[in-house]
């Protein structure tokens, strides 16, 4: 069950953020008791941390997946990484299926949820910056912007395309809209 209550928890994040999660709603959604959840979690504060760490693994996960497969081939990697985020946007029935983009936007979200966050975003960064560093002899990185400012271009652009999101344009109208921006950062 508390696999099953962190799962929809995530769910209600993405939706909503921090304000959307609810554990009446999960506690129904389960068939049980919202003293039964409390018993596994404190509070909703302990829930959402849970909820968002595993969120945060899974990310990890595709994106040490990606970076691996694209390793050494910058052109490629931000390739892989915009079509990963073009498929989590169209395919989500979220209107913002980032759960790091929400905590960001929910002023309601407590600050030990935006500091996982937050973390998990410097990680990202450096571990694009450090793709950047090592493409720079191989391939197409701008000579003239740093490979901080080049990852940070990346990271800025892709939480750009997940506000897509918002936009509910479908595949086709995120495809069309977005394509091509992740890989424009190198020209």
């Amino acid at each position: 069950m508390r696999d099953a209550a962190i799962s929809l928890a995530v769910e209600h994040l993405r939706a909503g953020g921090y304000r959307n999660l609810s554990f009446g709603e999960i506690a129904v959604a389960l068939g049980t008791t919202r003293a039964n959840l409390h018993h596994h979690f404190q509070n909703k504060e302990g829930l959402g941390i849970e909820a968002i760490q595993a969120y945060l693994a899974a990310e990890k996960a595709s994106m040490e997946q990606i970076i691996g497969e694209n390793d050494g081939d910058i052109r490629a990697l931000l390739h892989a990484l915009e079509q990963h985020l073009i498929e989590l946007v169209s395919t989500s029935s979220a209107a913002n299926p980032c759960v790091m983009s929400q905590i960001l936007n929910d002023v309601d979200a407590p600050e030990s949820m935006r500091q996982l966050v937050l973390a998990r975003c410097d990680e990202e960064q450096r571990s694009i910056q450090r793709q950047f560093a090592a493409s720079r002899c191989k391939g197409p990185v701008p000579k003239k912007r740093s490979d901080e400012d080049l990852a940070y271009t990346v990271m800025a652009t892709m939480f750009g395309i997940m506000q897509m999101g918002f936009m509910n344009k479908g595949a086709a109208g995120i495809q069309k809209h977005v394509s091509g921006s992740l890989t424009g950062i190198l020209t």
